[in-house]
């Protein structure tokens, strides 16, 4: 099973009814630097195990640091011996932390589980309940004792060393020990401020008494003089009536003084309050009129630069007008002589056509002709040559002797001929090849020159095209330019009124911002803005500061602005959550500004009943309000208590009978609980007014800057346009200057073609020629030989034969007409050359030509299209002109109109100014009369005052003799108070306040006689309770006594099977009862026997071990005798032999079902009952607490009792 299965199968064992140690929480306290939780704990018994030095006594130390009293009143440098010491920084503070299961409601506590914290700094000691920072630290020992941890027994801790303590202290600390835990030590406190009451209680009634003496003799002094302050008395009671009459005379006159200076006064307040509503309203007027003239004076200042501009613009676009209307003079005139080179071209290439087809004609007639030669020439070739070949027969006849000499020579011609023969064959084969390749490539070449001239007219189309798309590129080009420049205009005029409204809006709200606590609210606004533009959820909850809420007409303004006041600027929300972390936003962001929430779900409006409510002279303010359904609650919060009024009086009334608050329109108050308030109310200070045209100044200039983002954007796609128009007419540009290149290109090829072809075809008939020769010449060869071998079946014959003599006269005469005929033929041929040579003459002729007026065409084509283009820019420049004096037109008139504002506006400006002095001087002279109206007031208020306390200190006059001088004349009360003033004079020894003092010191003495009473009563009290707390103090240790020694009996046979122990009190104790006995006790001693049949031996008897059984006995009857919820044990079994260990192990073990226990220890007897088990380690310079198993503990142990 590991570690964590182990811990988790015990946990789940818990009994969580009963309180026990939950988790013990430790960072930076002695040896336990880190934050360590120690936990969860089992609610039986749990065994903490670790070598020595690793910090198990430091968790026992950490514990007792919260709960026992030990660790009180600590001085700064043992708070700092408690901080952790280590390698690193010393920490600064440390704390412990310790939660207990409180299912069972053992801490006064409503909550399942309540943690105990303190921690400690060099300057701090604090303790927190539950997370919350305790008031102080009586409240958290009255929680621990309220749960059962006693201060007065706390022996639930039991550390190292405290069972030797016990073992080896004296008779006398024992009995005190006992006496502890009885609690007496409250007795005692509690006694001792019974004493300390009854000594001041003594001390309070020997003052009295001296007191009671000297009132005494202080009364007897005054009796004496008690009968003459009585004559003095009667005498001036007159004195009193007299004064009173006159006085009353004198305050009746000032009230009547004093009644017709405020009737003057409040005319004078209500004519200053007219003449000063007149002020104002001329002041507003006079700001208005100067910042309109500001604004105007801006304005003209603007439009003279934009007049100069206009003028600058205006004449550099006259200057392009001009410059391109040369232009386009010039083209025109060009355009002249286009169409004259056109002219002469069609008729040029006309001519070139009909050559052409003359030359055609030519050469089809040519060829004809020259197949004629060609025949005729061969024909009298071979008729020649048959002549020939019979004159040579006949010669051969005479040459050669024999025929055989005849038929070798001829056998050596046929072989010449034949060799002969067959290289002319050979020759007419390579040139009918040649002549049938050169035909091939004249055919290709007329082919290619077709294909090209196809391309060159497919081309021209292309142009043509190219530069209608060009001209419609251009056109859109200048359409959208001229709606880029129009849409341009428009949004610097625009511009223009931004600057101006937002100059508007910074002067609105700055003054906004000089209205008292204004600034920091809308600071406040801006930073609330920001976090709200980064959090949508915050958003969706956030409606907005109040005055945005709703709407009302413009003369509610001030009864608005005066009745809501800075709850115009609190922030809306849904929920008071929702505030909260706006609040934790705005203060991590550190933003500025001031910040009052309203959370919708935190209101609760009232409802107001307004039946009493005349519509004729007041209303609820809230009707005339306009706002949303869903705000109901928060404007009636704000504005259902108001009522507006007609008059000040009707506020009055029903501020009275309502309970309603009440304002006028002009903003004078009458609240509920009677305070009137109120007087002028300025607009220009008005929250409201000034929020207002704030607000609208904002609204207009968020209109015009929204327009120009859309006129910009508008911009943005017209430059684009504008970009990719100029990228169309730049692509049909240079497609037409790559036309023309393309068109030179192919002009050349063709020319070169043409050539190519002439010399091509001039080869083919040359070559034609040849081959014709050449082929005469094999058919001549061919007749030779033939004649030969005729010849050689012949015999030879010197003469010629008849038959041969008339072929050979027949030859003559064919030889004859055949070159008749080959004369003819070649006259012919001559001829037709001629013609040819005559045509090709005029077709180069006219081949240049054309070439010529091509280029030129080409050329004025070029100037063409930038004719072309100037006159679109003439056209667009012509309508920028006209819009540009269309501008420069409206822009001058403006310009006259506002010179003649300004004007208008200056001589306004000094009327008002001449008005508002006049006012200012009528205001300061109504000022100085109302003033001095004020001081009379004032002077008549404190007469009238001085007065008053006169009649006041006067005190009680009897009506009778009131009444005696109610209509006498000022002048005779004054003679008769002269007369009795005159008879006071006698009286002047007498002591004034003698009866006062007389009754002043009766009713001291009674007081004190009281008081003596009371203080005696008070010191029997006191008495009484001491004699109880000795009582009650004796009972109760007699009590705890008798509980210890039953259970130190029953302990100690629990732990030492058979053994018998008990406790024994010593001092004398012969015949007294048991409270005497115990009271008269001088210590307590132990008497044991460890093995029930062996005489009882008292401590000094027994060894170590059996001493530290007994003490262990001893704390264990100290623990049942007020039983805690839990208890530590740390290492208490070190001493005890291996019996004595199980047997502590198993009383743990059995207690374990009703308490929780902690303990410490070395031996593994302790670790066979244990629930749960810890380890503590020691690494990195500080202890760690890990939860382990029975195994692993068991193995701690064994390890350390080997190092040991």
């Amino acid at each position: 099973t590991s570690t964590r299965d182990y811990f988790l199968s015990n946990i789940t064992d818990q009994d969580p009814t009963i309180m026990h140690i939950k988790t013990v929480t430790i960072q930076g306290f002695k040896s336990y630097n880190d934050k360590t939780v120690v936990g969860p704990f089992h609610r039986g018994h749990n065994v903490v195990v670790g070598r020595n030095g690793s910090g198990k006594s430091n968790f026992f130390s950490a514990i007792e640091f919260v709960l026992s009293a030990e660790f009180s009143n600590l001085r700064v440098e043992q708070r700092c011996s408690l901080l952790h010491e280590g390698s690193g920084p010393r920490p600064i503070n440390a704390f412990v932390e310790i939660v207990f299961d409180n299912t069972d409601r053992r801490f006064p506590v409503e909550s399942d589980e309540v943690s105990i914290k303190r921690s400690i700094g060099a300057k701090k000691d604090q303790f927190y309940l539950n997370s919350k920072l305790a008031s102080n630290k009586s409240e958290v020992i009255g929680l621990l004792e309220a749960a059962g941890f006693s201060y007065s027994n706390p022996y639930y801790i039991v550390k190292q060393g405290q069972i030797n303590s016990i073992a080896c202290c004296s008779e006398r600390d024992r009995l005190r020990v006992v006496r502890e835990v009885a609690g007496t030590e409250v007795y005692t406190e509690k006694k001792k401020g019974a004493e300390e009451e009854l000594a001041a209680t003594d001390t309070i009634v020997t003052q009295v008494g001296d007191s009671l003496r000297m009132v005494a003799d202080r009364l007897e002094q005054l009796g004496e003089e008690k009968e003459m302050l009585e004559q003095f008395m009667r005498v001036d009671k007159r004195r009193r009536a007299v004064e009173f009459a006159i006085v009353e005379g004198d305050m009746k006159e000032a009230k009547q003084k004093l009644g017709d200076a405020e009737r003057e006064l409040d005319e004078y307040v209500e004519e200053s309050g007219a003449m000063r509503e007149r002020f104002e309203k001329a002041n507003n007027e006079l700001e208005s009129k100067r910042m309109n003239l500001s604004k105007s004076r801006g304005q003209y200042k603007i439009l003279i630069a934009d007049l100069s501009e206009m003028e600058g613009g205006l004449e550099e676009i006259t200057r392009t007008k001009e410059a391109l209307e040369l232009l386009v003079e010039d083209g025109e005139n060009e355009a002249t002589q286009q169409v004259d080179k056109k002219t002469q071209l069609d008729q040029v290439k006309n001519l070139m056509t009909r050559f052409q087809n003359e030359k055609e004609e030519n050469d089809q007639k040519l060829h004809a002709v020259l197949g004629q030669v060609k025949v005729e020439k061969e024909s009298l070739a071979l008729l020649e040559q048959d002549r020939n070949q019979m004159f040579a027969r006949k010669g051969r006849g005479e040459q050669f002797a024999t025929r055989e000499e005849r038929d070798d020579w001829i056998r050596g011609e046929m072989k010449i001929v034949e060799e002969q023969l067959e290289s002319k064959q050979i020759q007419v084969l390579e040139l009918s090849k040649e002549q049938q390749a050169c035909q091939e490539q004249f055919v290709e070449v007329e082919a290619t020159l077709e294909r090209r001239k196809e391309e060159r007219m497919e081309l021209e189309k292309q142009m043509e095209k190219n530069e209608l798309s060009l001209r419609q590129s251009i056109v859109k080009k200048a359409d959208v330019s001229g709606k880029f420049t129009d849409v341009s205009q428009n949004v610097n005029m625009m511009r223009q009124t931004k600057e101006e409204l937002t100059e508007e809006e910074r002067n609105l709200g700055y003054k906004l911002k000089t209205i008292p606590g204004l600034k920091q609210v809308l600071a406040g606004q801006a930073s609330i803005i920001k976090v709200l533009d980064t959090n949508k959820r915050l958003l969706d909850g956030y409606y907005g500061m109040v005055i945005n809420l709703f709407s009302c007409p413009d003369q509610m303004f001030t009864a608005v602005d005066e009745t809501a006041g800075m709850k115009l600027f609190n922030h809306v929300v849904e929920t008071d959550k929702i505030a909260t972390e706006l609040m934790a936003e705005l203060n991590r962001r550190k933003l500025p500004g001031v910040f009052n929430f309203m959370p919708l779900n935190r209101i609760r409006p009232r409802q107001f009943d307004y039946s009493m409510v005349d519509g004729q002279d007041a209303f609820p303010i809230i009707e005339k309000l306009e706002y949303e359904e869903d705000l109901e609650g928060i404007i009636s919060f704000v504005f259902g208590k108001t009522l507006v009024c007609r008059n000040m009086d009707t506020v009055v009334r029903l501020a009275r009978s309502s309970k309603l608050d009440c304002i006028t329109l002009d903003g004078e108050k009458g609240s509920s609980k009677g305070v009137l308030s109120g007087g002028y109310v300025s607009l220009e200070r008005n929250k409201m007014a000034n929020y207002d045209r704030y607000q609208l100044a904002v609204g207009k200039l968020g209109d015009v800057t929204t327009e120009i983002e859309h006129y910009e954007g508008e911009m943005v796609k017209l430059e684009q346009e504008m970009v990719f128009m100029t990228k169309e007419v730049e692509k049909f540009q240079n497609l037409l200057a790559k036309n023309e290149g393309s068109l030179s290109k192919l002009i050349a090829d063709c020319k070169m073609m043409m050539e190519s072809g002439e010399d091509l075809k001039k080869k083919c008939v040359e070559e034609e020629q040849r081959l014709g020769e050449m082929t005469t010449d094999r058919k001549l060869m061919e007749a030779t030989l033939s004649g030969l071998r005729t010849e050689l079946d012949v015999d030879m014959n010197s003469q010629l034969s008849l038959e041969e003599k008339n072929l050979c006269e027949v030859l003559v005469k064919k030889i004859e007409k055949t070159k008749s005929g080959y004369k003819k033929r070649i006259r012919e041929k001559d001829e037709l050359e001629r013609e040819k040579f005559a045509i090709e003459s005029k077709m180069v002729g006219m081949r240049k030509d054309e070439e010529e007026l091509c280029s030129e065409v080409s050329k004025l084509g070029k100037r063409d299209r930038e004719v072309e283009k100037a006159k679109l820019d003439l056209d667009n420049v012509t309508e920028q002109m006209v819009k540009e004096k269309e501008r420069l037109a409206v822009a001058m008139a403006k310009e006259c109109k506002l010179d003649e504002e300004v004007k208008s506006l200056q001589s306004e400006e000094e009327r008002k100014e001449k008005k508002l002095s006049k006012l200012k001087e009528t205001l300061g002279e109504d000022s100085m009369n109302k003033e001095k109206l004020f001081e009379k007031k004032i002077h008549l208020q404190k007469s009238i005052q001085k007065l008053s306390q006169k009649v006041n200190s006067l005190g009680g006059v009897q009506p009778e003799m009131l009444e005696r001088y109610k209509n006498a004349k000022r002048t005779l009360l004054g003679k008769e108070l002269q007369k009795i003033n005159q008879k006071l004079k006698d009286f002047d020894n007498v002591n004034k306040k003698a009866l006062e003092q007389f009754v002043t010191f009766t009713e001291e003495n009674e007081r004190l006689v009281d008081r003596l009473n009371q203080m005696t009563e008070d010191k029997t009290r006191i008495l009484n309770m001491i004699n109880v707390l000795d009582t009650k103090k004796s009972e109760q240790i007699l009590y705890t006594f008798k509980q210890l020694y039953k259970n130190f009996k029953q302990m100690f046979s629990r732990i030492v099977p058979g053994g018998r122990g008990e406790l024994i009190l010593t001092g004398e104790t012969v015949g007294l009862t048991d409270a005497d006995r115990m009271e008269s006790a001088t210590g307590l001693t132990t008497s044991v026997s460890f093995t029930g049949d062996q005489a009882m031996k008292n401590l000094d008897q027994l060894s170590g071990g059996q001493k530290s059984v007994v003490a262990l006995a001893f704390i264990l009857a100290i623990q049942q005798c007020d039983p805690a919820p839990f208890y530590l044990f740390d290492e208490v079994d070190a001493a005890l032999d291996i019996e004595h260990r199980r047997a502590i192990a198993a009383v743990i073990h059995g207690q374990a079902g009703d308490a929780q226990f902690i303990t410490t220890t070395f031996r593994p007897e302790m670790l066979r009952h244990a629930d749960q088990c810890f380890g503590v380690l020691f690494r990195g310079k500080a202890s760690h607490v890990v939860p382990v198993t029975r195994e692993e503990a068991d193995d701690f142990v064994q390890e350390t009792a080997i190092q040991q």
